[in-house]
């Protein structure tokens, strides 16, 4: 049961301890001034440095130990020019340190890869692309997804971060484009376009 206008009882935020290193940090008040600001109204899923919830308007609040993907999100944040879900806020939660800190990423939901676009999107990285042949019997049997694919990764590159190679961190915006949703600052990266 999701709240509409109400707010969740806390027992009923979903939150699945003991599965990531967000759950050391995460306290009970913590979510409960989250939702209040924010309004949960579906756990979308957890890894290992964070979980994300879709908010009542539509957005999704990304909660991470990885201070990799703040930074990465706070470079990103207000830029509607690249390859990546829209970000409209980065803020370190209260009580800890840059370091071993807290954020939360508030940005647009994105639809992630289907299974089968998924296995095209892998299945197109692994291409030998000096092998010709290879790669036009694959722009032949996918010719939209081909396209997709190519204007993507072309795009992402320019860029630097790490992890928007993984299709689990790709998915399709409201505009039907190819993003990444979990971008992050390669240690030794840049940071273009």
């Amino acid at each position: 049961m999701y709240r509409i206008a109400a707010p969740l009882p806390m027992e009923e935020i979903p939150v699945e301890y003991g599965e990531t290193q967000v759950d050391y940090m995460l306290t009970e008040e913590m979510i409960e001034k989250l939702d209040h600001k924010f309004g949960f109204k579906e756990h979308l899923g957890g890894g290992m440095w964070g979980i994300a919830y879709l908010t009542n308007d539509g957005k999704v609040l990304k909660i991470t130990t990885d201070t990799l993907e703040a930074e990465a999100a706070d470079r990103l944040k207000g830029d509607t020019r690249g390859p990546f879900a829209q970000v409209y806020d980065v803020q370190q939660i209260a009580g800890h340190d840059k370091e071993h800190g807290l954020f939360y990423i508030l940005k647009d939901h994105v639809k992630p890869l289907d299974e089968e676009m998924s296995g095209l999107f892998d299945e197109y990285q692994y291409l030998d692309f000096s092998n010709d042949e290879e790669v036009e019997a694959f722009k032949k049997r996918f010719p939209k997804e081909s396209e997709m694919f190519e204007d993507y990764t072309v795009d992402v590159s320019n860029y630097g971060f790490a992890d928007t190679m993984r299709s689990d961190n790709v998915g399709i915006d409201a505009s039907g484009q190819l993003v990444s949703f979990d971008p992050r600052v390669h240690p030794g990266g840049f940071f273009g376009p």
